[in-house]
């Protein structure tokens, strides 16, 4: 199975919390279905990741090596939409979790579409960002936590996180540090 990746960034401190300094590793899954029919999110800002075939394509297990040799094990995959390559993605996280990765997934799927359409991802990430960016709730340059609104970047958008002592997933309150650093497993 082949994923069509624009990049992976080994240093990212725009993807999230981690207990490496907020460093985590970024995968950029290339490819938007919902751009490519003519539906983007306005001012996405990943404009150049829509087409998937600009981009190479390659092997799960050798992106899997990718992320291995750098050596962090907190990893984010974002796209375009990761989820429009859901088969491969799903191979790429089983992977991960088999090595104790922690992976966020983001996505502008809601969490109902992750439940109906796309369940197999629901049992390999820790955590989930979903909800599609609305320019008008852009909350990215007014928050002041830092880590989760470099990442989050409109106020509609959820943290989800699999809740292990519960056995479910869990909406984040997102002025609750305690529970944004446990979704994020820090």
């Amino acid at each position: 199975m082949k994923l069509h990746i624009a990049s992976i960034h080994a240093d990212s401190k725009t993807a999230g919390l981690s207990p490496r300094q907020n460093r985590r590793t970024e995968v950029f899954l290339a490819g938007c279905k919902m751009a490519m029919q003519h539906h983007p999110c306005p001012d996405c800002f990943n404009k150049d990741l829509w087409d998937p075939t600009w981009f190479p394509e390659k092997d799960v297990d050798d992106v899997f090596k990718e992320i291995f040799d750098i050596g962090n094990p907190y990893v984010t995959i974002v796209g375009g939409e990761p989820l429009d390559q859901y088969e491969p993605l799903v191979k790429l996280l089983d992977k991960l979790w088999m090595k104790d990765y922690h992976t966020v997934v983001i996505t502008h799927y809601t969490m109902d579409d992750l439940k109906q359409r796309y369940p197999d991802v629901l049992g390999f990430a820790q955590c989930v960002i979903d909800g599609p960016y609305i320019k008008e709730l852009r909350c990215f340059d007014e928050c002041k936590t830092p880590g989760i609104y470099k990442v989050i970047g409109s106020s509609n958008q959820n943290l989800w996180y699999f809740d292990w002592e519960m056995a479910e997933w869990r909406k984040a309150d997102l002025k609750n540090k305690d529970e944004i650093k446990k979704a994020y497993g820090c």
